[in-house]
């Protein structure tokens, strides 16, 4: 009788965060050297996470996040935060039927 443990899923929430993180990385040009100089990691620690083999703790995600300057929920879902992001102006709202301004 074995006793080793189901792999994981292959869409698992860890997976995922780290896909999102590799993924925001690969956008913004950041290496994992870089990523691990600003958790204060070793460049390894940040491979094994890079890949799934460790998960992401809360608190390293949000260092992620600050440093590529995007939002922890971006980093765990994958999908852009709703709403204006840091530096943006609401544009204003148009209706379909525009009336000239006297």
């Amino acid at each position: 009788m074995s006793t080793a443990l189901p792999s994981p899923a292959m869409d698992s929430l860890a997976e995922r965060v780290a896909a999102n993180i590799r993924a925001e990385a690969g956008r913004r040009r950041v290496t994992q050297t870089e990523l691990a100089r600003a958790l204060g990691v070793s460049q390894s620690i940040v491979s094994l996470r890079w890949r799934a083999r460790r998960e992401w703790s809360l608190s390293e995600i949000e260092v992620v996040a600050r440093y590529l300057r995007t939002t922890t929920s971006v980093l765990l879902t994958g999908t852009p935060a709703r709403g204006r992001g840091e530096g943006e102006r609401e544009l204003p709202r148009l209706d379909s039927n525009q009336q000239p301004s006297d």
